[in-house]
């Protein structure tokens, strides 16, 4: 089944010594930018009236199919992201340039956080294929909302899940931080990231379910009687003009995300 072209080739390249954490180097590696705050729910094929994921979307793809349609094309989309083990041994020092964990960074360091060991679950990834949008998403969505203007929104193209996350915090004397539930740090962090992360038993904080934490993003384009994803065109119903589906780089979201933050 063949893949919409802005899909990046997986490939993981960690290089000894370097001191990006696996996750912020999965996401940037395969041209993901983190979704924040982690969603309780996302799926291929929304489509917003910006590039962010944050607001409702104009085409919620639940409205469109049965959940159980969309249950059996998300698990087909599905595919595992092999990575070196991530056992949370290593550390890493806490900056603004780590994803998820860097939106607090400042928040964090104040209460004494220095650095940080991450312990990812297994990962996976999502791509919407071009026979998906053309011949399922396309057609339902002009049977269902044959008026809808989608020029200039954003579709949801691919998503990178983890199966569960957990970060010990460390200080500045290389020591585990301990974090209770109701502390000060899990506060934070379920205020700024998700409303999910708990502190475990371990005193880490820890997302126990499988969680979406980056994405790719398309803007539907003017271009002159049918959507066109590449060379596919899509006639519009009642229109004369043709849209395109045109793939944001991660790095352009992420430039745009620190702006508006």
């Amino acid at each position: 089944m063949k893949k919409i072209k802005c899909i990046f080739i997986l490939g993981f390249v960690f290089l000894a010594g370097c001191a990006t954490d696996p996750l912020t180097r999965a996401l940037k590696t395969n041209g993901f930018c983190p979704i924040l705050p982690i969603p309780e729910k996302q799926e291929l094929g929304n489509i917003y009236r910006t590039y962010s994921l944050n607001s409702l979307p104009v085409v919620f793809i639940d409205d469109i199919f049965t959940k159980e349609e969309n249950e059996k094309t998300m698990a087909d989309l599905k595919r595992k992201v092999y990575l070196p083990a991530s056992s949370g041994e290593k550390t890493f020092s806490l900056s603004a340039k780590a994803d998820v964990i860097g939106k607090v960074e400042g928040t964090l360091k104040a209460l004494r956080v220095k650095k940080f060991k991450l312990k990812l679950g297994d990962v996976y990834q999502y791509d919407l294929t071009e026979d998906r949008l053309e011949n399922v998403i396309l057609p339902a969505i002009r049977s269902r909302k044959p008026h809808l203007n989608l020029k200039d929104r954003y579709i949801v193209l691919a998503l990178l899940q983890v199966s569960s996350l957990e970060y010990e915090l460390i200080d500045e004397n290389d020591k585990k931080i301990e974090i209770a539930p109701g502390s000060e740090i899990e506060k934070i962090v379920k205020s700024s990231l998700s409303i999910e992360w708990k502190a475990n038993e371990q005193s880490s904080l820890v997302i126990g379910r499988p969680c979406f934490l980056g994405y790719k993003v398309g803007r539907i384009i003017e271009k002159g009687g049918a959507y066109t994803v590449k060379n596919i065109d899509f006639p519009l119903q009642g229109g004369n003009g043709k849209l395109k589906v045109q793939s944001i780089p991660a790095q352009e979201l992420r430039k745009l995300m620190r702006s508006n933050n």
